[in-house]
């Protein structure tokens, strides 16, 4: 034990734990692409000659830019070797962190490049406090695409549900971003996440959502406070929400009383693909989305399938009837 790490006086002794090996291990992006520099001018001159876009002010190129989507801008990079230099010096497409201090440095800080997508799967309380919450306002995120921000970030004290940390995140950096398309985070039953949730309204460009729960629950409903049920946080959500695609992950267990099972109505106007996790606990209870052109639903539980419905002992149980789906489905 170094003694640095160590805290006392008379009465109390406090460790200080240095978490920099287990993020350090938490690393999959290890290659930032550096800042490129026109080496031929001349040349460049003679490409904005040909190509009106090349010849463009930044500010105008960067506002096209934040109209279409990050694959879009990848692509275009591939057009031609001046265009993929002008796009690098000015963006960096994908972020995945932690990023080592090294590739850190060749973001460029807060007025540095823009920054496109941005993932973290980690738990964010490796950083202690709200040391990830300033990694992040260090990037230039003015212009940030799409979000993964997931994790094993709940908590079992205070009544359970999300840690201030993340919620924090949420409110301070990232539901103020306009131009997201795409996000993917975790959600909990509290009062304070769901008026986050209604944020999302305010952004104009978002298509793609993805929201995850806990996957956990505990009988003495320890681990989601019991504010709001997810049919009441979807459907106030969803009402005045234009995404196409929407996604539920994780919502193995209800929110509410343990011993039923929880039911679920979609209602949009917009949606055109539903991706859902099934699990025994959960029933889809109606759709209401007349756009809807594509659902895929991913379960264990083998009696809500179709096919396998019309056979083995779920064919016999009064209390929980085969082919759940085609019933919902047939409304």
């Amino acid at each position: 034990m170094l003694d640095e790490n160590v805290l006392e006086d008379d009465e109390v002794l406090l460790l200080k734990t240095d978490a920099t090996n287990a993020i350090e291990k938490l690393i999959v992006q290890h290659k930032i692409p550096i800042k490129p520099t026109f080496r031929n001018k001349l040349l460049k001159l003679s490409l904005q000659e040909k190509s009106r876009i090349l010849s463009l002010p930044l500010e105008i190129l960067i506002e096209i830019i934040n109209h279409v989507s990050v694959k879009d801008v990848e692509n275009l990079g591939r057009t031609c070797k001046t265009f993929n230099t002008l796009l690098t010096k000015t963006f960096i497409t994908r972020v995945v962190l932690p990023l080592s201090e090294e590739n850190m440095g060749k973001l460029g800080g807060k007025h540095g490049r823009y920054i496109l997508s941005l993932t973290s799967s980690v738990n964010i309380r490796l950083w202690n406090d709200r040391n990830f919450e300033r990694i992040l306002s260090s990037m230039n995120l003015k212009c940030l695409k799409e979000i993964k921000f997931v994790g094993n970030n709940y908590s079992n004290e205070y009544g359970g549900g999300l840690i201030s940390g993340y919620k924090s995140i949420m409110r301070n950096i990232f539901l103020s971003k306009r131009y997201v398309r795409k996000m993917d985070i975790s959600i909990d039953s509290s009062t304070e996440y769901y008026n986050l949730m209604m944020k999302l309204k305010d952004m104009p460009y978002l298509e793609e959502l993805c929201l995850r729960s806990s996957g956990i629950r505990s009988q003495f409903n320890i681990t989601m406070p019991e504010d709001k049920t997810l049919d009441q946080v979807l459907n106030d959500m969803l009402s005045g929400l234009k995404i196409k695609i929407l996604e539920l992950k994780g919502f193995t267990m209800p929110w509410g009383d343990y011993s039923r099972k929880f039911g679920l109505s979609i209602i949009s106007d917009s949606i055109e693909v539903l991706r859902l996790e099934y699990s025994k606990k959960f029933e889809l209870r109606s759709i209401e989305a007349e756009h809807l052109k594509e659902m895929r639903i991913t379960s264990e539980y083998y009696c809500f399938c179709l096919y396998h419905a019309q056979m083995g002992s779920c064919f016999y149980r009064k209390d929980d009837p085969p082919g759940k789906l085609a019933r919902m489905l047939a409304k």
